[in-house]
């Protein structure tokens, strides 16, 4: 049991580090979002989009309501997230945040104002937060 909390520990540790290094390195013009921040940004703001750039079996096991599905590695990927509005800020997620801060590169570069949410979805279930399946 002991042995199962050390672990633990050392687990919660490296994501907190993971999370504090994704968010100093992100490129500016990207904003890095906690879960927390995450969650009160989509509640609270109107005429967003939320983006989920997993795969369609991940979007299976559960997705952030509202939120729409591209595969960041599938062949239309580009071609859709173009079509978002550019007038309207983009929240994109993943399941830890290496996709979602790829995604959120090529779509700042196309000139959309993008959050990004920091340990991506596994983040978000790890604070218990509402997902739809």
């Amino acid at each position: 049991m002991k042995t199962m909390y050390i672990i633990l520990g050392v687990v919660i540790a490296a994501l907190l580090l993971f999370a504090a290094f994704s968010k100093a390195q992100a490129p500016e013009g990207i904003t890095q979002l906690s879960a927390e921040e995450f969650k009160t940004e989509i509640e609270t703001k109107k005429d967003i989009q939320i983006i989920d750039v997993r795969t369609a079996g991940e979007h299976k096991g559960g997705y952030i309501k509202n939120s729409v599905l591209m595969d960041f590695h599938g062949s239309n990927f580009k071609t859709n997230a173009m079509k978002l509005d550019k007038e309207k800020p983009v929240y994109i997620y993943c399941a830890s945040g290496g996709r979602s801060m790829g995604a959120a590169k090529i779509l700042h570069k196309e000139g959309y104002e993008v959050y990004n949410l920091v340990g991506g979805f596994g983040a978000w279930r790890g604070k218990g937060y509402p997902s739809v399946k």
